[in-house]
């Protein structure tokens, strides 16, 4: 039981990590951004929203179900 909750866990992290990274390249692509780990998202907005859009979709999918 133990090894699939971990299993879950990892997974959603891995997810969280892989949004992030689409975010930077949103931001550097997109938004025309110097490259950084820390762009802010209010420099970033068509980064921000789909940052906001993926985690909020991945909160709800991880936390809702039973």
């Amino acid at each position: 039981m133990k090894k699939k909750k971990y299993l879950k866990v990892a997974i959603f992290i891995l997810k969280l990590i892989a949004v992030y990274a689409l975010y930077l390249v949103i931001s550097v692509y997109i938004d025309k951004k110097p490259f950084s780990f820390t762009t802010l998202p209010w420099h970033s907005p068509s980064a921000a929203a789909l940052l906001v859009g993926f985690t909020v979709s991945y909160l709800f999918s991880f936390f809702g179900k039973k």
